[in-house]
């Protein structure tokens, strides 16, 4: 009867063991799947273009037309806007950038729902025209 109780307990903490391996292996597709990012579009005239008639549209209010962060909405954040003219920002991977524009941070809302991959390329490729002026 020892042995079958034991046996019984060792298939149940296999079983555990199983359903844990399984749960982690889950959220590593998760989090790998979340960063995901298709290919990055090259600063063609044409992106810039798209980038900026997104830009007019979504982020001056809060960026402002040249960047700085100085919209009118964003006068009213806790935080300031970011300032894409500045040093610390210019430092930024586009990568970064992409998962700011993807998820979120701050202030600023997440706009994965919203703008496509290719779209939030077009975005950086055009906010980083505010780094040579």
């Amino acid at each position: 009867m020892k042995t079958n109780k034991r046996n019984t307990m060792r298939f149940g903490m296999m079983i555990l063991a199983a359903a844990f391996t399984l749960m982690l292996s889950i959220n590593f597709v998760n989090a790998a799947q979340k960063g995901k990012m298709d290919a990055k579009t090259p600063p063609t005239k044409e992106s810039i273009l798209m980038g900026k008639k997104l830009y007019t549209t979504n982020c001056v209010p809060c960026h402002g037309e040249s960047g700085k962060g100085d919209g009118v909405a964003g006068k009213f954040l806790p935080k300031k806007p970011a300032n894409f003219q500045s040093d610390d920002f210019i430092k930024k991977s586009d990568e970064e950038l992409f998962t700011v524009l993807t998820n979120g941070k701050g202030n600023m809302p997440a706009f994965k729902s919203v703008f496509s991959d290719k779209d939030r390329w077009n975005l950086i490729n055009y906010i980083r025209t505010f780094s040579s002026k």
